[in-house]
């Protein structure tokens, strides 16, 4: 009977197999990182996402649709206004509980007029089941990227620590999104290769190095 009792209890409690990229033990978190992308959909139409895999080229498959080759991946010229990157749907009920991070690359170059990049309004949001969002963390603002240098490009990585996340419940079907606000002169960019190699951004042969964005969120370990 006990072990009848023991059985059950493992079913019910781990239903599916979770994978950590790391775990605090004391806090009972595991850490999921998911790295920024966008999709290229029929007709031009781009979508920005947030995947759990890291690949260099070839397809990824999201939804019955596919991310396009690692060129067109790599980075968004000259974004403005919000931008939102978006998980896949939840396939199973997890909890958010604690601090989550983000890294966010950018590359600003002078091409004839100085240039700059303010990325403002950070945050996570729940996307609900109907749709509607909860805002999970402070947005918080980045200070000035800018150059006045033509001969070489300015190439950051923006670190961020957010407030602490207390036991959110993702539901089946919803997901995490990041959303960000860009203000920008002149010629900028904002990274998002999932694999975080190098990519030429222009004709001239610029080159960034500092690629891959990350969102990594503590998920309550059952």
């Amino acid at each position: 009977m006990a072990e009848q009792r023991l059985q059950e209890q493992f079913r019910k409690d781990a239903p599916y197999n979770v994978t950590y990229n790391y775990q605090d033990i004391e806090s009972g978190t595991g850490m999921v990182n998911f790295y920024g992308t966008k999709m290229v959909l029929a007709g031009s139409v781009i979508t920005y996402h947030l995947i759990e895999e890291t690949f260099d080229t070839g397809v990824y498959g999201l939804n019955s649709q596919f991310i396009d080759d690692e060129p067109v991946c790599g980075f968004t010229a000259n974004p403005t206004g919000t931008l939102t990157f978006d998980t896949d749907i939840f396939n199973h009920q997890r909890i958010i509980n604690g601090t989550a991070y983000a890294i966010i690359p950018v590359g600003v170059i002078d091409t004839g007029t100085n240039a700059d990049i303010t990325i403002t309004d950070v945050k996570l949001i729940r996307v609900n089941l109907d749709a509607s969002t909860t805002t999970l963390t402070n947005e918080f603002d980045f200070d000035l990227v800018a150059t006045t240098d033509a001969t070489s490009i300015v190439n950051k990585n923006l670190f961020l620590k957010f407030n602490s996340i207390s036991s959110q419940v993702v539901k089946l079907g919803e997901k995490i999104r990041l959303s960000l606000t860009i203000a920008k002169n002149g010629n900028v960019y904002l990274c998002h290769n999932p694999s975080g190699s190098s990519v030429v951004v222009n004709n001239s042969g610029h080159t960034l190095s500092k690629t891959q964005m990350v969102v990594s969120l503590p998920f309550k370990i059952r």
